[in-house]
């Protein structure tokens, strides 16, 4: 059963909506501390609260947020270049 106040809690959490004009990374640290801020003090389900923060983010869905981090880590991983 889907949580209703879902939407209404993003808006108090501040992670309603993400700035167009900023870049969409997949910061682990900052979806993890929303996220756990939302299930803390909004009482939501770990699915909803990990659904708002990566739509904070800028990303559709946790998959969509999940599946940019990988592609940079493997991006990490495949980086051969020497500094």
């Amino acid at each position: 059963m889907a949580n209703t106040q879902v939407p209404q809690l993003a808006e108090i959490a501040g992670i309603a909506g993400h700035d167009p004009q900023c870049p969409k990374i997949p910061d682990l640290d900052a979806f993890e501390e929303r996220a756990s801020i939302c299930e803390f003090d909004g009482g939501l389900t770990c699915a909803d609260t990990e659904q708002l923060a990566a739509q904070g983010r800028g990303y559709e869905n946790v998959v969509a947020f999940r599946g940019a981090q990988q592609t940079i880590q493997k991006g990490n991983a495949n980086d051969t270049s020497t500094t």
